[in-house]
């Protein structure tokens, strides 16, 4: 395994879990939006 490889399997294993996590924050940023909606009406 030579260096190059091991930074790329690195940064794209990184990205997948910053997409979680954006994805995550994401879900939690709707579901105070909904809460918030709901108590308005």
């Amino acid at each position: 395994m030579t260096k190059y490889n091991f930074t790329r399997i690195v940064r794209e294993k990184t990205a997948e879990s910053e997409r979680k996590r954006t994805c995550v924050s994401f879900r939690f940023f709707a579901l105070k939006i909904d809460c918030i909606f709901s108590i308005n009406q």
